[in-house]
């Protein structure tokens, strides 16, 4: 039984997705990933302040989502806008050499 001997990868004879596009995927993720959360806190800060007697004021409620969305963006950005490429062409390499 004879098989054939090729140097080609086959990882890299298919075209890689377009970087612009990823990043513009990643991008909205890491929007929804953080402004979603903060709505839906701000959501319940307000409803429990009013359900305690008080009613906090528009203003309040938006630092309050604005400081949660920042917090959440600083933690997800480098998981989310990290790319895989990289660890890919690195486990590529080590098993070549192997």
């Amino acid at each position: 039984m004879h098989i054939p001997a090729t140097t080609e990868i086959s990882l890299l004879t298919h075209a890689p997705q377009s970087t612009e596009r990823a990043l513009i995927s990643r991008l909205a993720g890491l929007a929804f990933a953080s402004l979603v959360p903060a709505v839906f806190w701000c959501a319940i800060i307000g409803l429990f302040a009013k359900w305690l007697g008080f009613g906090l004021s528009t203003t309040a409620l938006a630092v309050i989502g604005g400081v949660i969305a920042v917090f959440l963006f600083a933690v997800c950005a480098p998981f989310m806008l990290r790319t895989p490429s990289a660890t890919l062409n690195a486990e590529e390499r080590e098993a070549l050499t192997d």
